[in-house]
């Protein structure tokens, strides 16, 4: 089995909307395979909807994926939303973390998990270039280890999915990359403003840029397109 390098688990972090512990995996709690094909059968009849309603055509779930279901989610009622979401926010597809589901326990699976997400934040406070940027990162720490705490399990004993010797800084050119695409979102938004279309906020506004990229991402713009909620979360920075 391979196993998984800091670097891949950053990238799935930077993927979901926020960070933020984990306290299930849906994998355990049903038929998978059933799971993936109802959802993906959902998909196909939104895409069939006119594009004026639906948006973007969705693309189906790879089984080999997992949904992880942070502690807010359970708090506020979510569970069948997030299970049923067409934009597949916390859905992981990712070969290696659905193989370890297979080995692991569900509660093992959640304690390595959210161990690596400790451990990932830890880093990005290191690399932060502002003390604002470590400010922010602070909450999400917290919460891991609080809910560490709450379990009663010692964070120190568990060992996150990756080894952390393969843990280093930032890959080199990866801040500019990001300023990159952060300019390249603003310069969107600024674009959205002039059309005077949708409700010029800034939700709609996630939403139309996280379109526009999908149909035609600038040739600057390396790697996935950046979350309908990661646009958002750029934008609420913006004046």
């Amino acid at each position: 089995m391979m196993k998984l390098t800091a670097k891949r688990f950053n990238r799935i972090v930077q993927r979901l909307p926020v960070i933020s512990p984990i306290t299930m995996v849906w994998n355990y709690h049903c038929n998978w395979k059933e799971n993936v094909e109802r959802l993906n059968h959902g998909i196909d009849l939104w895409n069939k909807t006119p594009e004026e309603y639906r948006g973007i055509v969705r693309t189906h779930l790879s089984e080999a994926s997992i949904l992880v279901i942070p502690d807010f989610v359970v708090e506020h009622d979510k569970l069948n939303d997030v299970i049923k979401d067409f934009r597949k926010e916390l859905y992981i597809e990712d070969k290696i973390l659905y193989e370890y589901t297979k080995e692991l326990s569900e509660k093992d699976f959640i304690a390595r998990f959210n161990k690596s997400l400790y451990e990932h934040v830890l880093q990005e406070i290191k690399s932060a270039k502002s003390g604002s940027d470590s400010i922010e990162l602070e909450e999400p720490l917290k919460k891991i280890a609080y809910w560490f705490w709450s379990e009663d399990i010692n964070i120190s004993e568990v060992e996150p999915f990756y080894s952390k010797k393969d843990v280093g800084g930032r890959p080199a050119g990866k801040s500019k990359q990001t300023i990159q695409k952060k300019d390249i979102i603003r310069k969107l938004f600024v674009l959205y403003k002039s059309k005077d279309i949708g409700g010029q906020n800034k939700i709609d506004a996630a939403r139309w840029i996280y379109d526009r990229l999908l149909k035609s991402k600038p040739k600057q713009w390396k790697g996935a397109v950046y979350k309908e909620s990661t646009i958002y979360k750029v934008l609420k920075t913006l004046k």
